[in-house]
C-alpha cells in the first residue's frame, strides 16, 4: 500500500498525523522495543522521575516506563485491547494496572490507546503552564 500525503507550508502536525498513524496500523513496524528498552533510555526515564519531572506516555509507551522500574507499585495503564495483553505485560513490571483511558500517578501520566493522545497532551500542558493558559490553547484549536 502506498499513500501520498501532500502537506503545504503551514500545515499542522495534527492534520497530518492521523493519516500517517492510521495508515501505519495497516503495516507492521519492527524494532520499537529495541529502542524503547535500551538501557540509556531507561536511565533517562529514571533520572526524570528522580527529578520529579512530568513523564507522559500514550499507549504502549508506558511499557518502557514500567520496565525502568519507576512505576513499581504505582498506578498506570497501557494498551487495553486484544485481551489486554499489553496491560498484562505492564503488570509484569510490578505496576498496578488500572483499565482507564488515562491514569495519573504523581508525575507520571499514562494512557491506554492512541485515541487518548489529545487528552494526554492537554493534561501535560495543564501541569506545565496551568489550566487557564491551556484553556486558551484548547479554545484556539476548537476544543
Amino acid at each position: 500500500m502506498k499513500v501520498l500525503l501532500f502537506c503545504c507550508k503551514g500545515f499542522e502536525m495534527m492534520e497530518f498525523a492521523p493519516f500517517y498513524d492510521i495508515c501505519g496500523w495497516a503495516k507492521s513496524e519492527y524494532g520499537f522495543f529495541e529502542e524503547a528498552y535500551d538501557e540509556r533510555f531507561l536511565d533517562l526515564i529514571r533520572t526524570f522521575n528522580e527529578q520529579g519531572k512530568i513523564i507522559a506516555s500514550i499507549c504502549v509507551a508506558a511499557l518502557p516506563i514500567g520496565k525502568s522500574g519507576v512505576l513499581k507499585n504505582r498506578n498506570a495503564t497501557t494498551y487495553h485491547l486484544c485481551d489486554a495483553y499489553r496491560q498484562k505485560e505492564l503488570a509484569g513490571f510490578g505496576v498496578n494496572v488500572i483499565n482507564e483511558p488515562i491514569v495519573v500517578d504523581q508525575n507520571i501520566i499514562t494512557s491506554y490507546c492512541p485515541r487518548t493522545a489529545n487528552d494526554v497532551a492537554f493534561l501535560l500542558m495543564e501541569k506545565l503552564i496551568g489550566e487557564e493558559r491551556t484553556s486558551v490553547i484548547k479554545h484556539g484549536m476548537g476544543w
